[in-house]
């Protein structure tokens, strides 16, 4: 090798060297590197900063004398790693603790073997050591508010069971106690009837209207009412069962429940002489009730708040990526009011005028399956020119 050469290859070096170098400062990783015996031949600052030392005090050391600073078990987990990394050339993840005054500090460490020669037992290992202790913290504290939520939602479905059957009792006592009332006033219109000859025209007049007019009227106001609230009441017990129906999962064909539904409402569509146009509709994971409990309210809300004015048109298609289906419904109806928007989820609240028949629980239903699925369901709407509905259903379904 002439002069020439030599000195293009040690330059070579150089540069490799320094920019091994570079690497290490600007890494914000602690990486390390651990010859057979576990001495620390290479080690940057960030390394150094975990336990709290220069790099000069750390190489030449061995690597046990500073894993002792870690958790009990420190040594015993590197054990493991070097085994593995040593048999497989790698290792990945593995989680180191240290117990600081103010905690916890967690370290995730990725290790591989640097130089294996014909002796398995040969080789450097480079550990790189990345502080991962705000993302542990923060998944706790997800872990947490998770648990909590999930308590919280089972609280309100026990909630709004229990007080649907405490209220239904005494609307039972007052339906019954109304109908002894009813049967109480036809025996006083008997007896009423021999007393009335002798009444004076006003007396007469006041006792008629009292009878015939306004206390029927009032028992009709009672019974009209206990009659809505044991609705409400129903209501409510199908919206918490819903939240702890154990749904099953299949393979439902979106198509063919749309089609099922259609031909239910066969005759509204031609009434209103609806087109309809389908899109691609694929196949879902989901469970088999609900999804013709979904697609069928959508549907049916399509058909209910029509624009006499114009012929009904319905659209329903469907997008697919790797995580979800998107199903959008679309009408060309009476639309929503943009200040009645905040309505149209909600338990016994309804967008708009309310000259339609139904509760008011149809979309809440709607919601609470497409939650259930792992989904989202959103409405846009314009007064007077249309409202779309898109629901998603999950490819990772957590509530199946």
């Amino acid at each position: 090798m002439n002069k020439q050469s030599m000195k293009n290859r040690s330059e070579a070096t150089q540069q490799t060297v320094k920019f091994f170098e570079t690497l290490l400062r600007a890494s914000t990783d602690g990486i390390v590197i651990t010859d057979t015996t576990q001495n620390i031949i290479v080690v940057n600052e960030a390394f150094c900063s975990i336990f709290g030392s220069q790099w000069g005090d750390m190489v030449e050391t061995s690597l046990f004398l500073w894993l002792e600073q870690l958790d009990s078990g420190a040594l015993n987990t590197w054990g493991k790693l070097e085994a593995r990394v040593r048999t497989e050339g790698a290792c990945r993840n593995t989680e180191f603790m240290m117990t600081i005054p103010d905690g916890v500090n967690y370290y995730s460490v990725n290790a591989s073997l640097l130089d294996q020669v014909a002796d398995e037992e040969s080789g450097v290992i480079i550990s790189i050591w990345r502080d991962v202790t705000d993302f542990k913290r923060t998944q706790a504290m997800l872990q947490q508010y998770a648990k909590e939520l999930e308590m919280a939602n089972e609280e309100v479905k026990q909630f709004a069971y229990i007080i649907s059957h405490d209220l239904r009792a005494p609307l039972v006592n007052i339906k019954g106690f109304s109908a002894e009332l009813r049967y109480g006033l036809d025996e006083i219109n008997s007896v009423m009837e021999s007393a009335i000859p002798h009444l004076d025209e006003k007396q007469k007049e006041s006792v008629n209207i009292a009878l015939e007019e306004d206390i029927p009227e009032a028992f009709d106001f009672i019974e009209s009412s206990v009659n809505r609230m044991d609705s409400f009441i129903n209501s409510l017990l199908r919206l918490s069962r819903l939240g702890r129906h154990e749904l099953k999962p299949v393979e439902v064909n979106i198509r063919s429940v749309v089609e099922a539904v259609l031909k239910d409402i066969a005759h509204q569509i031609e009434e209103r002489k609806t087109r309809v146009t389908m899109g691609s509709l694929p196949s879902v994971i989901a469970d088999q009730t609900a999804m013709e409990q979904i697609i069928g309210n959508l549907l049916n809300n399509a058909v209910k708040y029509w624009e006499p004015e114009r012929p009904l048109e319905i659209e329903i298609m469907a997008e697919t990526s790797q995580n979800e289906t998107v199903i959008h419904v679309r009408d060309n109806g009476r639309g929503i009011a943009k200040d009645d928007m905040d309505k149209v989820f909600a338990p016994f609240r309804r967008a708009g005028e309310e000259n339609v028949p139904g509760d008011g629980m149809g979309l809440a239903y709607v919601q609470t399956m497409v939650r259930r699925h792992g989904g989202r369901i959103k409405c846009e709407s314009e007064h007077g020119a249309g409202t779309t509905f898109t629901f998603s259903i999950s490819k990772r379904i957590s509530g199946l």
